[in-house]
Order: structure tokens, then sequence, then C-alpha cells
């Protein structure tokens, strides 16, 4: 029994001292490039959590991205709930300055240990082809902010810092860049964004990549070279010579 765990442990040594695996494990690299080991007999491994496509709530998505404003508010009741309109000005390459029309929910969740603000935002894109499509089904989420602040916990205290590497690192991986302030995380759907504020509160963004190329293609479509060409000649349709 002792000779053959001596060379059971002879093995694993030379396998970690010339790099190689054991052939029962395949190397694979997940979207935020961290190797990780996926054992052919079911062994169980760490695989990041993957980014959330809206804003979960109990473990529930119940907010997606591009549910209506009044989708939204349906599938999360409150009565005390208040939606601010804003107008955002944005200057065009070509001159224009267009008004686009933004919603933002706010909500706050108080936990046994956080008080949570999370900020629903909304973006009305039909807007951009037509000022008669300002209804609130125009809006459509984009954005959610979510603000932590930690409850005082006695000792020992938690710490904006503990959540950030036993929560967000430990669960997501890690980020495809820190940029000094905040760590990036992204896929083909979702953009997220977390920064400590300070030792009580943490800040988490998460933005949908689907609702921004439906934007920008609007904008395209409308204020492009082409598209002031394509609206000139479907203007022209309507005179008679």
């Amino acid at each position: 029994m002792l000779k053959t765990l001596y060379i059971l442990i002879s093995i694993l040594m030379l396998a970690a001292c010339s790099g190689t695996l054991p052939s029962d494990y395949d190397s694979v690299t997940l979207n935020n490039s961290q190797p990780i080991l996926i054992p052919d007999k079911g062994q169980a491994v760490f695989i990041s959590k993957p980014l959330n496509e809206g804003w979960m709530l109990n473990h529930r998505l119940v907010a997606k991205w591009g549910m209506s404003l009044p989708t939204v508010l349906a599938s999360v009741p409150d009565t005390a709930v208040v939606i601010e309109y804003v107008e955002d000005l944005i200057t065009l390459p070509i001159g224009i300055r267009l008004p686009v029309k933004r919603a933002k929910v706010v909500y706050t969740l108080i936990k046994p240990l956080t008080i949570e603000t999370v900020e629903l935002l909304f973006v009305n894109i039909d807007h951009v082809y037509s000022s008669s499509n300002h209804e609130p089904s125009h809006y459509l989420m984009e954005d959610v902010v979510r603000i932590t602040e930690l409850k005082p916990t006695g000792f020992p205290q938690l710490t904006a810092d503990d959540v950030l590497k036993h929560k967000i690192l430990l669960e997501y991986g890690t980020p495809k860049e820190y940029d000094g302030v905040y760590h990036h995380y992204s896929n083909s759907k979702t953009a997220m964004k977390v920064r400590l504020v300070d030792d009580m509160h943490i800040r988490i963004n998460l933005h949908s990549l689907e609702i921004e190329r439906k934007f920008r293609q609007a904008i395209n479509e409308m204020y492009s070279e082409e598209g002031v060409e394509f609206q000139k000649k479907q203007l022209l349709q309507g005179i008679d010579f």
C-alpha cells in the first residue's frame, strides 16, 4: 500500500514539474481567458458565473434587456416607484444635436446585511425614427446600476473589499481589464464593470450591448449620409411634376 502511494505521489510530482496534465483532463479557456481543467470522469470543477442579462432579484431575472418600461413595472410591483424622464442631447458627426429620450426607475432593497439601491435605465430608440414615439412602451431597458451599502456587522466587519474578493472575483473570475477604478467583464450580450466606492459601498454597472447596437443602428439609418439620402428620396416621392 505504501509503495503504491509513493508511486502515485511520484507521478503527480513529475507531472507538475514537466507542466503536463494527466490524460483524463482537457485544458480549455473561458471568455475571461482564465484556463480551467475539465475532467472526463465527472469530477467537480469551477466554472465562472455567466453575466446577468438584466436585473436579478432573489435569483430570478425580473427585468431583462430590451423589456419595455411598463413590462418591467408590472414584473416588479412597487406602489412607491417614481419614473424619471430625461432628455439627453448628443451631437452627431453631421452637427445635429439629437435629443435622446431616456427614463429611470429606482428601487431600494433592505436586506439583512445590505441596503441596495437599484437604478433601471431605459432608452427610447423608436423616438430616433419619429418624435411621435413617446409612449412608455417605447422605452427599453438598457442599463442596471446597483449600489450596495454594507450594514454594520460588528466583529468581524464585512467591507466592500471582502465582497469584491470573495463574491465578485470568486464567482465571475479574472476580469478582462482593470483600468485602475473599474474591473471590466463582458460577453456578447452584457458588459459589466465593478468598482469599490469606499470601504462600505460597492457599485456594479450592467449594460446591454444588444440595445446599444440597436441604438447605433437607428442613428446610422436616420442620420448617416446614406440614411439622409434615403429619407430625401422618400420625401421626393410625394412631389409630382
